[in-house]
């Protein structure tokens, strides 16, 4: 069986889409999860939809919102993400490497559904984080990866991280 040039071109986007995102520890645009401000939305009551990569965020409220002092608040929610899988690489025999889907790990409470507050992945946690920055995934899917500055060229403060993404 013989490749087509298009589907070869398919399977190389792939590969590259796999090769760059984890050296970078954020999501490729194409593959990005949640809400992020600095990018185009439609957004509705419920849902968020990602101008760029047609991906449909649902965020439901679960129970009440809590103070943390200040502005500062926080709430349980249940969100739904139409972008389900993770893709990685696998090894076939006689092909090489291949990009594999994989059921996204987040998922706890149903295919694409995640009941959560958020989470910290330390870094060069395989495959996860495989960068040297701590990543922090919202309870919508969305990774921000925290930098020892807010700025470039500032002065770095002893233990205080930065997401420079607008979140």
């Amino acid at each position: 069986m013989t490749q087509t040039p298009k589907t070869f071109a398919g399977w190389a986007a792939v590969a590259l889409l796999l090769l760059v995102a984890p050296a970078t520890a954020t999501q490729h645009p194409n593959l990005a999860r949640g809400f992020s401000p600095e990018k185009a939305f439609h957004v509705g009551d419920l849902d968020h939809v990602n101008l760029f990569n047609g991906n449909l965020t649902v965020t439901v409220p679960i129970g009440q919102e809590y103070s943390a002092g200040g502005s500062l608040r926080y709430r349980l929610t249940l969100v739904y993400n139409s972008n389900l899988w993770d893709w990685r690489q696998r090894q076939v025999a006689n092909v090489g490497l291949a990009p594999e889907a994989v059921a996204n790990g987040d998922s706890n409470a149903g295919f694409g559904w995640q009941l959560s507050l958020g989470h910290l992945v330390a870094p060069n946690t395989v495959p996860r984080n495989p960068g040297d920055r701590w990543l922090y995934i919202g309870p919508d899917g969305a990774e921000h990866v925290f930098l020892d500055t807010l700025h470039a060229g500032e002065t770095q403060a002893a233990n205080v991280f930065y997401s420079r993404d607008s979140s």
